[in-house]
């Protein structure tokens, strides 16, 4: 299954008509700036990340329908879990446990950067004292 980045800009339009959400509302409703909005999701450039599909989910869109335009643009479940989803292959997945663990993965690369960094500039500065 491939997600195409225009076709999911399409359907967040589409989300934000069917809502009678203005633009700059689905921005504010994203914690972003409209330009923001246009620049990264709008215009193809960008999929959104765990943190603004979760957003997306609480407003009710399907998450499913939003990036691969299977079902219904709302969400199904009236209860606030997230369904799941069965690829073409017949693999199960739970979009909020799984968007939970993309969440995770993308705080521990985070701070696995922040220490690469910082070990870095520590190898260097000895580096720089030895060369003295």
């Amino acid at each position: 299954m491939s997600i195409s980045r225009e076709d999911v800009a399409a359907r967040i339009r589409q989300f934000a008509e069917n809502k009678k959400l203005k633009l700059k509302d689905l921005a504010a409703l994203l914690n972003m700036t409209p330009s923001a909005l246009n620049a990264g999701y709008l215009t193809g450039r960008s999929i959104p990340g765990p943190e603004i599909l979760i957003k997306f989910h609480n407003m009710g869109c399907s998450i499913v329908w939003l990036l691969t335009g299977e079902g219904k643009p709302d969400r199904e479940d009236k209860h606030g879990s997230i369904t799941f989803y069965q690829d073409e292959h017949g693999n199960k997945f739970n979009f909020k446990s799984t968007l939970e663990e993309l969440a995770d993965l993308k705080a521990e690369n985070a701070a696995f950067r922040s220490a690469l960094s910082a070990e870095m500039v520590d190898m260097i500065l000895k580096k720089a004292k030895k060369g003295k």
